[in-house]
């Protein structure tokens, strides 16, 4: 047995204890818009991994795969999140099991532009896989806010 990850865009999400609590979950399309939006994450290991820590890095990357920049104080700076999760068997839990760990990230609500793709991708222990990452597209602009933005 290996690591497995999951990830799942959403609207809400907060990891409590050993359960991942998920609001608006599975979307693929966003509004341009600012809006609340997280990242939700599961990672299952082997036993031999019990307690120990994975660095992480998630970062946002745009339809050619470059990451995307905000302004900042500091100047244009790069989307990304990065820590270290720990997986650590649960009280009772038989050994040889399978361990699992829940994460969120809680996204800042930035504009993004309209009709475009990205993709959150994550790297773990330095190691990152195609199927750790979750791609999106952005809808066109409202209506009224296209409007209101050309005159």
């Amino acid at each position: 047995m290996e690591l497995q990850l999951h990830l799942m865009l959403c609207d809400h999400a907060a990891a409590i204890g050993p359960r991942l609590y998920i609001n608006g979950g599975g979307w693929d399309v966003r509004s341009p818009m600012p809006q609340p939006w997280a990242l939700a994450l599961e990672v299952k290991v082997p036993w031999h991994d019990n307690n120990r820590s994975f660095p992480y890095v998630l970062e946002l990357l745009d339809a050619d795969g470059q990451p995307v920049e905000v302004d900042t104080p500091k100047g244009k700076q790069p989307i990304k999140t990065d820590g270290n999760i720990t997986l650590t068997a649960r009280p009772g839990l038989k050994p040889g099991s399978q361990i699992v760990g829940v994460a969120a990230a809680l996204l800042l609500p930035i504009p993004l532009p309209p009709d475009a793709q990205y993709e959150w991708k994550l790297t773990l222990d330095g190691h990152t896989r195609d199927e750790w990452r979750v791609a999106f597209s952005t809808s066109a602009m409202p209506a009224g806010f296209a409007a209101a933005a050309a005159g």
